[in-house]
Parts: structure tokens; sequence; C-alpha cells
């Protein structure tokens, strides 16, 4: 037997190695469960939050966008652990970390009020640093997640939008006999005071009115205006509709509210009728924390004026109403 056929011969009776990768394939899974809980509670905590603020029959034909989504490692172990994984399979695909994180997430997120949170396909969720994540967990720690049970690696921070109206409704208005796409979209008149002077804007709603309103706006069917004035949030006032009634709301992220003529002050997250019959106008740069009248608010360039017109005139199709007379 010549040196090659043993050499041969022990190749072949060698056992196939395989390589082992069931740790990397269970810790793949672990932290993906972890991720994905950590999600749910953190959307759904948030959702349960915000719509006690909102009527039934508002949820139940909007929908809340999620804004953002950040998960936070729990402790050094767990950031150190994530990092060398995500960085490892990115070398090899680039696009692993995003597919990664858009695997986690779930296309809606209810609750049982009937709240839905609507994630955007091109939403990307993100993994962040705080003070606990580059700490080492001391033994007294660990000893007590021991007696507590499951560890938890991370916990995530959500942030919601405001309200939007789900596209089911309108299509289910428009494939319902007998009435047209001019009796389901809703426009409104808008008479705007601010630096520029005075402008007169006739748009479908629902619509952002503010300073700088978020340049996503139009992915959620939202038309942006801009208000040039110096004491007015980039979101100041939202106006959408629920069938044709008319409402309004200033977003929580708001730091200067609105007043009426009335001098009702408009309370952040809240919503508020607008009756089309006589619309409403708005005096901005309200601020938060004062109550009463607010003098030196006169001036467009500094406190813009907003009023808002309804010009949609299905209902007075409709059923007719009684008059009083006098």
């Amino acid at each position: 037997m010549s040196f090659f056929d043993f050499i041969y011969r022990k190749q072949k009776n060698k056992k196939t190695v395989e390589l082992n990768t069931q740790k990397t394939d269970e810790f793949a899974d672990k932290i993906s469960l972890e991720l994905k809980t950590s999600a749910v509670d953190a959307i759904t905590q948030i959702l349960e939050e915000k719509e006690g603020k909102y009527l039934k029959s508002i949820l139940e034909t909007s929908f809340f966008p999620l804004q953002s989504l950040v998960f936070v490692p729990s402790d050094f172990e767990t950031a150190k652990s994530v990092e060398e994984f995500l960085r490892i399979h990115q070398a090899i695909d680039i696009k692993f970390k995003q597919k990664f994180l858009r695997s986690l997430l779930q296309s809606e997120y209810r609750s049982k009020r009937g709240g839905t949170v609507s994630v955007n396909n091109e939403f990307l969720p993100e993994i962040q640093l705080d003070k606990k994540s580059v700490e080492t967990q001391s033994d007294e720690e660990s000893f007590q997640i021991s007696l507590r049970g499951r560890k938890i690696l991370f916990r995530a921070i959500a942030t919601l939008g405001i309200p939007v109206r789900k596209n089911e409704l309108s299509t289910m208005l428009n494939n319902n006999s007998g009435l047209s796409n001019q009796q389901t979209k809703l426009t409104v008149k808008l008479l705007i005071s601010d630096s520029t002077g005075h402008r007169e804007i006739v748009n479908s709603i629902p619509i952002m009115i503010g300073r700088e309103p978020k340049k996503n706006c139009s992915e959620y069917g939202v038309i942006p205006i801009r208000v040039k004035s110096k004491f007015v949030s980039r979101s100041q006032i939202y106006i959408f509709s629920i069938v044709d009634q008319i409402f309004c709301v200033v977003p929580d992220t708001a730091t200067l509210t609105c007043t009426t003529v009335s001098g009702k002050k408009l309370e952040p997250g809240k919503i508020y009728s607008i009756d089309s019959s006589i619309g409403e106008r708005f005096y901005c740069g309200y601020p938060l924390d004062h109550e009463g009248p607010l003098t030196g608010n006169t001036d467009p360039s500094q406190f813009p004026i907003i009023e808002i017109i309804s010009q949609n005139y299905l209902s007075e199709r409709g059923t007719p109403r009684p008059k009083i007379l006098e």
C-alpha cells in the first residue's frame, strides 16, 4: 500500500465534521423573542395611555402610526453580545441588521379597547445604549435575578403619532352605492394670518398645521401646511373628520396651544369638534401653563391666526332638520 492510499483511506473513514451553530441559533432565537416581547409591551402600554383621550368611534376608524421604537439592553453583557452578533453577520450581509430588526415587528398592534397601532413597511426600530447598558452587573444583582426567575434582557421605548383615518374607511365609503368621490371627501377652507400676510387655502382633510409639520405626513395621507410665525409649535393643530363631522386636536408634543374666539384654551391630546356650519377661529402661541387672556398677541407675524370654515355640503343634502321659528 502506497502512502497516498493510506492517506485516502484514513480520510474516507474519518467522520464528517459539521459546523456547530446550535448555540448561535439558540442565542438568535432568545434575543428575537425578548425583543419582540419588549416591543409588544412598550407599544401596547403607550397605546393604552393615549387611547383613553379619544372617543371609541375615532379608535374604530383610525390608527396610531408608530413613530419610533428604541430597544435598550439591560446590561453590558447583553449589549456586548448583541453588538457582536449583529457585527459578525453584517460583515457577511450588509443589510442583515435592517432585516433582523424589521423581522421583530408586527404589521399591527391592538389594545383591548379597540385601539390600533400601524407599522409602516419602511419603519425600522433602533438599538441604543444608556447608562445601565454599559454597567456590569454585580453579584448581588445577579443573585436577585436568579431568585426572581427569567432575566429581562431588553426594555423598549415607543412613541406614537396622532390618529390617522384608516384607508378601509375611505374604501368602504367609495364603494357604497350612490356615493361619489366628491361626497366622501371632506374639504375645509383655511384663512391663515402669519408673517406672510393673509392667505386662503382650500384642502381636503386630514391636515396638520404648524411651523414645521413632519415630512412623513404625506405617507399617512395627511396634508402638511406651514405657518410662518414666531410663536407656533412645529405641529400645532391636527384637523380630521369622521364621516361628515370635523374634529381638531393639539398634539401632545406641542409646546404651545391655541385659544378660540370665546377664550377657551385647547388642551393638548384632547379632541374638540368643530361646528361645520360656522367653523372656528384659533389664536396660536398660547402658553400651556398660562390661564386667562394673553396681552400683546395681536401681531400675526408673532401670533398666527387660523380660521377653519367647512366647505362640505353633504350634510345639507341629507335628512332635513327642523328650524326654530321666531
